[in-house]
C-alpha cells in the first residue's frame, strides 16, 4: 500500500494473527480512510501480472481506530479492541470496506 499513497510517519508490522498491521501519527480520520480506500481501489485496478493480486487473494477490508491526544490513563489496548471491532465490521461489510472510530 506504501507504493500506491503517500502517507508518512507510518510503521507497520504482521500481527500473531498474519494481520497487517500499521501505526500511522498525524494523519486526520478522514484522509487515512480516503486513502485506504484509493489503494483498495488501485490494488483491484492493478495488472493481473502484478504480485498483488492472484486469484486466491482475501478481500481487502480495514478496521481503524484513532485517539487524539489521549489522557495519562489511556490504555493502548484501548485502541487495539477498537481497531479489531472496526475490522470485523468492516469484514461483514465485504470487500472494500473501511470501518473507523475515535477512542476516548
Amino acid at each position: 500500500m506504501d507504493a500506491h499513497g503517500e502517507a508518512n510517519n507510518v510503521r507497520g508490522f504482521i500481527s500473531d494473527d498474519s494481520e497487517l498491521t500499521w501505526v500511522f501519527h498525524d494523519v486526520e480520520r478522514a484522509e487515512l480512510s480516503q486513502w485506504i480506500r484509493d489503494s483498495f481501489a488501485k490494488f483491484n485496478n492493478a495488472d493481473a501480472e502484478s504480485t498483488l493480486v492472484t486469484h486466491t487473494a482475501q478481500p481487502l477490508v480495514a478496521g481503524v481506530a484513532l485517539v487524539n491526544a489521549p489522557l495519562k490513563s489511556f490504555k493502548i489496548a484501548q485502541l487495539i479492541e477498537a481497531a479489531w471491532r472496526c475490522l470485523d465490521e468492516a469484514t461483514n461489510q465485504g470487500a472494500g470496506a473501511v470501518k473507523t472510530i475515535e477512542v476516548y
